[in-house]
């Protein structure tokens, strides 16, 4: 596999965030976190950014141009440029935190950078944000599935102990389980399943 291949493999549907978007869009996009650690597992020591201009406007918008370098065995480099946005929010009155607009600027021109290596990719591509649409459709029917035997596990508890109410805490002692099992779908199964007997 090469290089690119690597970059470019796609991000798993937990990887891949939403927000609002402008005109009520809503877009998919890969955390800056997730981008770099990418390039590490990919690339390891062998790429940098370059910054080579930083514009900061009147109205508090940022931009950020950076290359993404890739260094060869051979000696050789590779370079692709990205440029990032962003505008100063003034949270809660606390006023506009320099830092936090340069970081997230920054973070915008390294993620665009990097999709020119083939980072993130897929998320231009039709078909494979239709089928991630339906994996965040099966992964919501199956939370909602967790939630609703996480329901009856609970009302099962309260059943045995006689109580409108139970806790965290006495379901713990009643089952004699920890606070993983409450979130394990065989598990909650596995108690229904004896009690049901």
């Amino acid at each position: 596999m090469s290089l690119l291949d690597d970059l470019s493999k796609p991000f798993s549907v937990e990887q891949v965030k939403q927000r609002q978007g402008r005109g009520g869009l809503v877009l998919d996009y890969v955390s800056i976190d997730d981008t770099i650690r990418r390039l590490n597992d990919v690339l390891g020591f062998t790429w940098s950014t370059e910054f080579f201009d930083v514009t900061v406007r009147e109205d508090g918008t940022v931009y950020v141009a950076l290359t993404l370098v890739v260094y060869h065995d051979d000696g050789s480099r590779t370079i692709r440029t990205g440029v990032g946005a962003a505008k100063g929010v003034d949270y809660k009155d606390r006023g506009i935190d320099p830092d936090d607009v340069i970081k997230t600027a920054q973070a915008e021109a390294l993620k665009k950078a990097a999709n020119l290596y083939g980072v993130a990719l897929e998320l231009w591509d039709k078909d494979y944000r239709a089928d991630l649409s339906r994996q965040r459709e099966q992964s919501n029917e199956e939370n909602n599935d967790l939630d609703l035997l996480k329901l009856a596990v609970y009302d099962l508890a309260c059943t045995l102990t006689e109580k409108q109410e139970v806790t965290v805490d006495e379901m713990l002692v009643l089952f004699d389980c920890d606070k993983l099992d409450l979130q394990n779908r065989e598990w909650l199964l596995s108690k229904l399943n004896d009690y049901n007997e």
